[in-house]
């Protein structure tokens, strides 16, 4: 067994190891961060995001949800924010004959390289597993993004072809079925033209936005790709102006509005509470290789709600809980999400969860919000297109007080103490602030051969290994 002392060692060598530069620090996303700041400082859509809370609070009402206690509140206001400077910076970079690659759906980031605070754009259910990137494109033009493989990658990467961020998938090329170069080079090209080459992505007069995912199971390893675009061609040599920008993100907003009621009234809280129905394989909203689970939760503090999944064919899966207006909170710093590196496999290769606002020393623990009330969401990835595959993924739930827990759980449950949970935390927070980070040097795949001699690759037998985990006392 590794000893915590080591540990914080290990933990040291990390920040120092392989130190390369990191591919989400370009100049691209430091000029875009920089016009997305500035212009929200003078006009933060005031109006807006009146109209925005106003309508959340209807929608949370009318499923029996007291929408005005204060914590509701005070996660409303930031919930809004971020969704307004969501698409401010789809704005900014909103110009197809002038693309950029710009990292979005990111956590407040405070004093970042420019020396000011980034606020958060999270809205309609963030992935904290999840790197999202955004290309304008139009059918007009024809694009060559190059990448650059600089580790181990992610445990699932998709480029798909969107109408918007927030609707069906057009066209996608999956991370799987990328050609590389023997140096991890690559080049997705995409135009209405069609071809024969597995990395082209074919345009269509409808399409507006390239969405590019990189889901980190792995928080210590996994690395995203470097990126970039290039129109192929002579753009117009006028670029979008301000006022443009700003009326665009105006419109964009207050069409986005119905989206976020939807998400929230008919796909969350119409369904059962305490309980999550069967997938669907993605058909109309978002990816298409994604089968997704909506469901919301009320619990009382001495309640918890016992989830198993059986993931089925997924390359990737995660279960995340959310706050009452579908955002995470603190995901570095509180137990939100887990996903399949990240939680203990039951013997069965199932995964059982506790959602408690109590802590009930699980090691597959989600910290529910300090109301009791608020979002879930199962997210299956990296899916065959064809096939029946969602009936292979099963999902059970079950609410038990706390004390009942020793006596439901499966007798091999992950159990953990104070101290242990300690450094299960300290780990997460720094594999957060590793794929998360836009501040110089980037801590590469933990491949330094002090650590790697005391670490495992993936991270639920790292922790288990780590932290000396144990069986309940029955």
């Amino acid at each position: 067994m590794i000893r915590l002392g080591q540990l914080f060692v290990t933990l040291a060598l990390f920040a120092g190891s392989f130190a390369r530069e990191n591919p989400l620090d370009t100049q691209d996303q430091r000029d875009l961060d920089a016009l997305a700041v500035s212009l929200y400082l003078q006009n933060p859509f005031e109006d807006i995001k009146k109209t925005a809370r106003d309508q959340l609070v209807s929608t949370a009402q009318r499923y029996g949800y007291e929408a005005n206690q204060s914590y509701m509140t005070r996660r409303l206001e930031a919930a809004v924010d971020e969704l307004a400077f969501n698409f401010l910076q789809q704005a900014v970079n909103g110009d197809p004959a002038h693309p950029k690659v710009y990292t979005i759906f990111t956590p407040p980031r405070d004093r970042d390289w420019s020396g000011w605070s980034v606020p958060g754009s999270r809205a309609g259910f963030d992935n904290p597993d999840c790197i999202y990137r955004v290309i304008p494109v139009s059918d007009s033009y024809s694009y060559a993004i190059r990448g650059k493989r600089t580790g181990v990658g992610a445990s699932d990467i998709t480029f798909s072809l969107h109408n918007s961020i927030i609707t069906n998938t057009i066209a996608l090329v999956a991370g799987k079925d990328i050609v590389m170069d023997h140096d991890g080079s690559f080049t997705i090209t995409v135009s209405s033209r069609g071809s024969t080459s597995p990395n082209h992505i074919r345009s269509t007069p409808t399409a507006r936005v390239l969405l590019v995912r990189y889901n980190m199971g792995d928080w210590l390893v996994e690395t995203p790709d470097e990126l970039e675009v290039k129109l192929i061609g002579n753009p117009p040599a006028e670029e979008t102006t301000k006022d443009v920008i700003i009326e665009k993100a105006r419109e964009s907003i207050q069409k986005a509005l119905p989206v976020a009621n939807f998400l929230l009234g008919n796909m969350t809280l119409s369904k059962p509470v305490n309980f999550l129905v069967p997938p669907a394989q993605t058909s109309g909203v978002g990816l298409a290789t994604q089968a997704l689970v909506f469901s919301h939760y009320k619990l009382r503090k001495n309640e918890a709600l016992m989830v198993t999944v059986e993931p089925g064919p997924s390359a990737y899966w995660s279960l995340t809980a959310y706050d009452p207006w579908m955002v995470t909170e603190k995901p570095r710093d509180k137990l939100v999400s887990l996903n399949d590196k990240q939680a203990a496999a039951n013997r069965n290769g199932s995964y059982t969860f506790v959602l408690s606002a109590t802590d009930p020393g699980v090691f597959n623990w989600l910290n529910a919000t300090e109301a009791g009330v608020g979002m879930l969401v199962v997210r299956f990835q990296g899916l065959p297109l064809t096939g029946d595959n969602v009936s292979r993924i099963r999902i059970w739930t079950h609410v038990s007080k706390l004390d009942d827990l020793p006596s439901i759980l499966p007798s091999h449950a992950m159990y953990t103490t104070p101290q242990q949970r300690a450094v299960q935390m300290l780990v997460r927070a720094r594999g957060f602030d590793r794929i998360h980070s836009f501040n110089g040097l980037f801590s590469g795949s933990l491949t330094c051969q002090a650590a790697s001699s005391v670490i495992p690759s993936e991270l639920g037998a790292k922790w288990m290994g780590l932290v000396g985990l144990s069986h309940p006392q029955v």
